[in-house]
């Protein structure tokens, strides 16, 4: 069983998950700009990072341009975003971005990502102004000009115990224990 863990980060918090998840795993990761047709085609199973800007994946073309790459394999997603625990927003994030094509509903986890507001280029600080001017929520509105840090190994708990019981099920050659979407 060849695993792999593919992530694109802008500052940071998705490449620590995608390395506590490789750490975990024992699996390698790589950045989505490093991982070529082949290592991809090489690979049984992926886990795929991606963080959410204004409601869009980062890797939403690569995913889309991958598909046929993906689509018999076993794929898990990690998505980080500020409304992990929104299931209306992470469902809204779900649709837009077509991820059901990739995988099933049940191999996508939303994790709490990191925002520090100083970090931020200066298209994004005016993005996130902007969002916290529309936002109605004030806890909401004071975590996104505050900043806020859910990033936890904590969150990938969830995503770590699938990931081995699926890969204990392919050492033992039992059924798959989580869903492929094939389309």
């Amino acid at each position: 069983m060849k695993g792999l863990i593919i992530y694109d980060s802008k500052y940071g918090a998705t490449r620590q998950y995608a390395l506590w998840l490789s750490h975990r795993l024992l699996l390698p990761f790589r950045h989505v700009a490093s991982v070529t047709d082949e290592e991809l085609a090489g690979a049984n199973f992926v886990i795929v990072g991606s963080p959410v800007y204004i409601g869009s994946l980062t890797l939403k073309k690569w995913l889309m341009k991958k598909k046929a790459l993906l689509q018999d394999k076993k794929v898990m997603m990690f998505i980080v975003c500020g409304s992990a625990q929104d299931k209306a927003a992470t469902d809204k994030v779900i649709m837009q971005n077509r991820l059901t094509t990739i995988t099933a509903r049940e191999n996508i986890y939303f994790l709490a990502g990191r925002v520090n507001p100083q970090q931020l280029n200066i298209i994004d600080k005016l993005k996130l102004r902007l969002g916290a001017m529309l936002e109605k929520d004030p806890i909401k509105k004071k975590g996104m000009l505050g900043g806020m840090d859910g990033l936890s190994l904590q969150q990938l708990v969830p995503v770590i115990s699938a990931a081995n019981e699926y890969l204990a099920s392919q050492r033992r050659g039992t059924s798959v224990v989580f869903s492929s979407v094939h389309s």
